[in-house]
């Protein structure tokens, strides 16, 4: 507001520019928003969701860090080493007959989240720090006396042939294309995983019962 000979005159606001980082997680929320809308596929629906996990972990950064690689405190959402697990419970039902995955609707998951690596040690090796990451997840579950039916991601094809080497089973789900397109999309904005440059590939699920998690990570006597 300026002041001159005539009394005062207000100059015309001026929205601040969005930002690049702000304009990319509201494409993506669009995105997600479109998913939710539009598909009646029960599986595509859980993926939007789980996207929306992700976009929602920038806002709840701090609250997280507060508990970061703590198991004796629980967090709905908590930072294990390199993973963010979500402790949730599903919103459908789903059976692959050919890997005997099969979740009903209501079933506790715990969700695995893989944000950007960004330190340069871990970068350079980031193999040895998710199995250091699986073994402080299996520690919590048997800290919080968990349950969990399964230990589950939704990541691509790249970050799921690593997930093999932690035993879990890859499950490429039946989406329809239009839809299965939308969820791509949107998950290439996260390619900056810090495993290696290689093309991201299809989208996956990665999934391995709880028991045989802990037997592998959290062994009798440990």
């Amino acid at each position: 507001m300026n002041s001159g000979e005539g009394g005062f005159s207000f100059e015309k606001y001026s929205r601040p520019p969005e930002t690049p980082e702000k304009r990319f997680r509201n494409e993506l929320r669009g995105e997600v928003d479109r998913i939710l809308e539009l598909s009646r596929d029960p599986f595509a629906l859980e993926i939007a969701v789980k996207i929306r996990e992700k976009l929602d972990i920038k806002d709840l950064v701090d609250e997280i860090d507060k508990g970061k690689n703590d198991i004796s405190s629980y967090q709905h959402w908590k930072q294990l080493g390199l993973f963010i697990v979500i402790d949730s419970t599903s919103k459908i039902h789903f059976s692959d007959p050919k890997s005997g995955l099969e979740i009903n609707e209501g079933d506790r998951i715990l969700d695995l989240h893989l944000p950007p690596i960004t330190d340069d040690e871990q970068r350079k090796n980031p193999f040895k720090y998710i199995n250091d990451s699986m073994h402080l997840i299996a520690q919590y579950i048997v800290k919080q006396d968990l349950h969990p039916k399964y230990i589950m991601g939704v990541t691509f094809e790249k970050l799921a042939r690593v997930s093999k080497r932690q035993g879990f089973t890859i499950v490429e789900p039946q989406v329809p294309n239009d839809i299965r397109r939308g969820i791509e999309r949107v998950y290439r904005r996260f390619d900056d995983v810090g495993i290696n440059n290689e093309a991201m590939g299809r989208i996956l699920l990665c999934y391995q019962d709880t028991e045989k998690f802990l037997q592998k990570y959290y062994p009798q006597g440990n």
